[in-house]
């Protein structure tokens, strides 16, 4: 499915298009385990926690967090290093709610709009922000850096594998 990517930089710029992403969002995230063979619902309005998977008869609470292109990462501007920014953490509008906390969910499904790639993260293994690499990044640096996993290298049966639950 194509992207109308003016679509969705009008969508970005208000509260209202801002509620309509995080609802294509969490559908995108519910189509994509239903596929991976899950049971998944989307939860009621309201709750900590925007969709529910059966994974062998136990419910594990998913977070979905969305952005809708990839900006640079790099503070500092001298080498542009593109990726995706997720604030995992905040909640409410304008940031003004609790701090999503392991009362919350489990599981955090990162979802780029812009290529519709999703990448799961248990959420104690993930802090204040989270930033992945699109598919297919080359670090062009010239100092050793730890492997860099892309948004397209985090499937949801690992992150149920490192929460402790066991693979469909």
């Amino acid at each position: 499915m194509n992207v109308d990517h003016d679509v969705l930089r009008r969508l970005s710029k208000g509260d209202q298009g801002a509620l309509d992403l995080g609802k294509a969002a969490e559908h995108l995230v519910c189509a994509d385990l239903i596929l991976a063979g899950y049971r998944c619902y989307l939860s009621d309005q309201g709750l900590s926690y925007d969709l529910v998977v059966d994974v062998n008869g136990r419910l594990v609470r998913v977070q979905v967090k969305a952005t809708c292109f990839p900006s640079n990462m790099n503070a500092t501007g001298r080498a542009e290093r593109i990726g995706y920014t997720f604030h995992v953490r905040r909640r409410g509008k304008a940031s003004k709610g609790t701090r999503l906390s392991a009362e919350h969910c489990d599981v955090v499904a990162l979802v780029a709009l812009d290529i519709q790639a999703i990448a799961y993260r248990p959420l104690h293994e993930v802090g204040q922000c989270c930033q992945l690499m699109p598919p297919d990044h080359v670090f062009a640096g010239k100092f050793k850096r730890s492997p860099v996993v892309p948004i397209t290298g985090l499937p949801f049966s690992e992150a149920i594998q490192r929460i402790g639950g066991s693979n469909v």
